[in-house]
């Protein structure tokens, strides 16, 4: 099938191992389409990465967490109030909460489709061809505007070949997987592709009913056409459907304070002992086994999403192109949680999202000699309700539980264009410029036994002498404009160096959490981004060593920060405001190496310097202001990767070893938290390692991988409830995985 349009993002070389030519002589050279014209990836001004679905299977790679391994400055943690959920963090711009009112600071794209939620993404690393990752603002180009950077999917195309795939997977913990893809041309002009996944694992968490923690039972499906309609036109359309079951996360009380708070509940729960018996109990529940706990509270989630896409691209003459993307996703998500760790009755949680988006997207694209541009439109909207029921100590708390319920509508607009000019044979401008009208609407519904926690219009605070107002609507506007300039210069054939000033602005919206007063449930402003950037990209010897490099400062202000503040029933809710201005600097460096026709070996090395000029904030208590300039981003200031890989030709066909190590500096899980040495994650690293066998004739390949091969106990996120409740507890990585891989190919897929 004739190929007629250029995808909106790029392309990029990997700085990871694999990426030779099947001769092993060169560096692969990729063709990108950033600028929507036919470049070579080591041309594009931006700092960026890619993982090919090659460097996809050769590293294992099975979601979203593993991902970062291999990019520079990328950040993932789950989130503590979802385990299918990413916080997701781009040169220490991270996202604080999953709230259908707030949106991320790096923006999740699938098959060119703004995703705004972070949840059940599972599903989206299934056959696919290619994972993109920019650094630094975005929005001129892209569907939403996002401060920190953007992740894009591509999932394979149908092709005109008949074919299939199956493969096979099994490891420890039960773990067992099936794909499924078959590829099938129905016309000369249309084809269709099919894939289908089931996977399950038992936990490698247990509570103390001996049920287990983070297991999996995943399904995932997907269909995809794509139709030449003329020799000047084609469209593809596309559904998938996934449903994500979990058993919950594994929630480790880390640590007692010394305060009478907890010790003094439990007391009061348990009669029969004293506050100081129940200190040492609690105690004893932060030691042992990370991988179990004693919580009692049933644990678990289960998500279920659908997305339909349509992609229509008309070649008006030879040099102006129409495109039309639009996409429909739904998801609904439950889940339960034991909010403390413990046999007792302290902290419990029951959240529940349904929310649909509807996204269209108009674009006119041109090209001459020495200028191409890109101009159009976009629409969103998102609809939805939020549920969160706070269940803090039934059994003494005559106000718990207290139910935050908010009907959410989020809609966005947004005119865009970008302009590429090479105004001398070896220098290019580039412009680009959004426009952005987000409009947010909440109507809040928060309550508790004893009635009404949202103020009515006049009052600034719901008690008996001014009954609340349920549901109350809120709404809110922003706007604001993006913009892009970079000029970059080629030094030689191999050298090209570029310099970028970027603006980028992530929307405000509103506090739903509040209860009693109207400041519990103020408005927060965007935060917005300036980034500077100058970089380099670079070849040498006959293409056998590539060298990327860049540095950046970054303006931040009016930046998103989340705050755990004391609810109604005595338990902790969170907070958002614009507290905060603060700068970051650092640089990414990637470089990749054919040491020998066989051998590969790629190093990627990330800092990010991050730093509050100013960060005065509401306390716990929700009263009194707090400063908290010196306090961590939480994210890891440096990361590295080393990635090698051997090859061996056999009669058979290739044998490879491949090993992988990701090393990430200490980072606090949760910033705001008092006492930090329990939540504190100090430097570590991930060991990986793959073997693989094919048998060319067969159409066969044979692997045996391993994950954390070392065994390393880490963390990758927690809760503080410490200033209310006094305890805080953490969430435990992944332990060490292994397994065996069989895949079957039946033709060219």
């Amino acid at each position: 099938m004739k190929k007629i349009f250029l995808p909106l993002c790029l392309i990029a070389a990997t700085p990871s191992v694999g990426m030779a030519q099947n001769n092993h002589t060169v560096i692969e050279e990729v063709t990108v389409s950033a600028r929507k014209i036919n470049e070579n990836a080591q041309t594009v001004p931006i700092s960026i990465s890619a993982l090919s679905d090659n460097n996809l299977k050769n590293q294992s790679i099975r979601n979203f967490n593993d991902v970062q391994a291999q990019v520079p400055n990328l950040f993932l943690q789950t989130h503590p109030s979802e385990p299918q959920a990413l916080s997701l963090s781009i040169r220490g711009q991270r996202q604080n909460d999953i709230l259908l009112t707030l949106d991320p600071s790096v923006g999740i794209y699938i098959d060119n489709l703004y995703y705004p939620r972070t949840m059940g993404l599972s599903g989206a690393l299934i056959d696919v061809q290619r994972i993109e990752v920019l650094r630094g603002p975005q929005g001129t180009l892209y569907g939403r505007n996002t401060t920190g950077g953007a992740m894009s999917v591509f999932t394979q195309n149908p092709s005109d070949e008949l074919a299939s795939s199956l493969n096979l997977k099994a490891g420890n913990f039960g773990y067992t997987e099936a794909q499924g893809v078959v590829n099938i041309p129905l016309t000369d002009s249309l084809a269709m592709r099919l894939v289908a996944q089931k996977s399950d694992r038992d936990g490698y968490g247990e509570d103390r009913r001996g049920s287990d923690l983070q297991d999996e039972d995943n399904q995932y499906f997907r269909t995809k056409f794509h139709l030449e309609i003329t020799p000047d036109a084609e469209a593809s359309l596309w559904g998938s459907y996934q449903r994500n079951k979990n058993s919950g996360d594994i929630r480790k009380l880390a640590y007692i304070a010394p305060v009478p708070n907890l010790a003094t509940l439990v007391g009061s729960i348990s009669e029969s002992i004293t506050q100081q018996q129940a200190y040492k109990i609690l105690n004893s529940y932060t030691e042992g086994d990370t991988y179990k706990t004693d919580g009692t509270y049933p644990n678990g989630s289960d998500f279920e999403g659908s997305t339909i896409g349509f992609d229509l691209s008309v070649n008006l003459t030879e040099e102006l192109t129409f495109r039309s993307i639009t996409g429909y996703q739904k998801l609904d998500r439950y889940n339960t949680q034991d909010g403390d760790g413990t046999p007792y009755e302290i902290v419990a949680a029951v959240r529940a999202t349904d929310a649909t988006y509807l996204s269209q997207e108009f674009q006119l694209l041109g090209e001459n000699d020495s200028l191409n541009w890109v101009t159009g439109a976009y629409y969103g909207i998102e609809k939805g309700t939020e549920y969160n029921e706070s269940i803090v100590l039934p059994g003494i708390s005559a106000a718990s539980p207290t139910i935050y319920e908010g009907d959410v509508e989020n809609i966005s607009y947004a005119l865009f264009g970008q302009t590429n000019w090479q105004f001398l044979p070896t220098w290019r401008l580039t412009l680009g410029a959004r426009y952005s009208w987000d409009e947010r609407q909440l109507d809040a519904n928060n309550s508790d036994t004893t009635g009404c926690l949202i103020p009515a219009p006049g009052a600034l605070i719901a008690n008996t002498n001014n009954p609340g107002q349920c549901p109350r609507r809120f709404a809110d506007n922003y706007s604001d404009l993006s913009w892009l300039i970079s000029v970059d210069h080629n030094l030689s054939d191999n050298i090209m160096m570029y310099g970028k000033v970027a603006y980028g602005y992530r929307t405000g919206g509103r506090n739903m959490r509040g209860t009693k007063t109207i400041e519990s449930l103020a408005a927060f402003e965007p935060e917005t981004v300036t980034e500077y950037e100058v970089g380099i990209k670079s070849e040498f010897y006959d293409r056998r060593l590539k060298v990327n490099a860049a540095l950046y400062f970054d303006d931040y202000q009016d930046i998103q920060r989340s705050t755990s503040v004391s609810n109604s029933s005595g338990g902790i809710s969170t907070r958002v405001d614009n507290a905060a201005s603060g700068t970051i600097q650092g640089l990414e460096l990637e470089l990749n190496a054919l040491l020998t026709d066989h051998w590969n070996v790629a190093l990627g090395l990330g800092i990010s310097n991050t730093q509050y000029d100013e960060f005065n904030a509401l306390a716990a208590d929700g009263v009194s202001i707090q400063d908290r300039s010196a306090e961590s981003f939480g994210v890891p200031e440096k990361s590295a990767n080393l990635s090698t890989r051997y090859t061996v030709s056999t009669g058979w066909g290739e044998m490879a070893a491949q090993l992988d190590y990701q090393w990430q500096d200490e980072y606090l899980t949760v910033p705001e938290v008092p006492t930090k040495t329990p939540l504190t994650q100090g430097d570590f690293g991930l060991l990986n390692a793959r073997i693989s066998f094919g048998v060319e004739r067969w159409g066969t390949e044979i692997a045996l991988y391993g994950k954390n091969l070392t065994d390393k106990e880490y963390i990758v996120g927690g809760g503080n409830a410490e200033t209310s409740l006094g305890y805080t507890f953490i969430i435990p990585g992944e332990p060490r995985v292994f397994g065996i891989e069989i895949l079957k190919r039946f033709g060219d897929i």
